[in-house]
């Protein structure tokens, strides 16, 4: 080989240019393989509940991490950075509520989302994160107004704040939840369903429902793991 590199008008004159093609083809087919073969793989969310848990989890190419932990809106899980250090790449959801005690009730409730939204871009502003998932959903201690069109006001003021194309807003629900708070509104976005099922088979079965007629983007599934009870993983369709 040192030989051919050494004779500039020998064949290696004609061989390296064929190397360097022929290795950046392979490379381009591997890259394109390696990327498929990472979307099918599952992933997994995490946020303030896993605290006191994260030496139990090892570290992850990519996951979701939730910003303001088991909190409504304006709130922040405390252990925000120590978990988005456990992935190489992750995408952030956020709590939501409304009516909230965060706005004066001069606000309207688009006015509402829109602060609520801006707070979580403040609390993202030096993290490198993809999409951003708004979780729309009822719970202990989680309230939503009676007036569904209130919410879906509350929700688009949000999306305001925080949709570009750098990091696109998604919702994460499920059909109950979503028809309860916001009734057949679609917002045209991509959807985590959370299907309640223990496999990511299972949950692959959801990919053809539709929340609200938005496109099912993945499916979130419930497993035990790293010696946790629960711990929520999720797959794309």
């Amino acid at each position: 080989m040192n030989s051919l590199v050494r004779n500039q008008f020998g064949i290696a004159h004609f061989l390296l240019p064929m190397v360097v093609v022929i290795t950046a083809a392979l490379g381009g087919v591997y890259f394109m393989v390696a990327s498929h073969a990472d979307s099918n793989d599952p992933f997994i969310d995490i946020s303030s509940p896993q605290c006191n848990d994260l030496k139990q989890i090892p570290h992850q190419d990519r996951g979701v991490v939730g910003i303001n932990g088991t909190e409504l809106a304006f709130a922040k899980n405390p252990c925000l950075r120590r978990e988005t250090r456990k992935f190489d790449s992750y995408s952030l959801y956020v709590g939501t509520n409304y009516p909230s005690a965060h706005c004066p009730s001069s606000m309207t409730p688009r006015q509402c989302g829109k602060k609520a939204g801006k707070y979580n871009v403040k609390l993202a502003r030096s993290l490198s994160f993809g999409k951003w998932w708004i979780d729309v959903e009822k719970g202990d201690g989680i309230t939503w107004s009676p007036n569904q069109q209130d919410n879906v006001e509350f929700l688009q003021g949000m999306i305001d704040a925080m949709d570009n194309s750098t990091h696109p807003v998604g919702f994460y629900t499920t059909p109950e939840h979503w028809r309860s708070i916001v009734g057949d509104a679609g917002f045209q976005r991509e959807m985590w369903y959370a299907t309640g099922q223990h496999s990511a088979d299972a949950a692959r079965r959801y990919c053809n429902k539709s929340i609200g007629h938005n496109h099912t983007f993945m499916v979130q599934y419930v497993i035990s793991q790293y010696g946790l009870a629960e711990l929520d993983k999720s797959v794309h369709c």
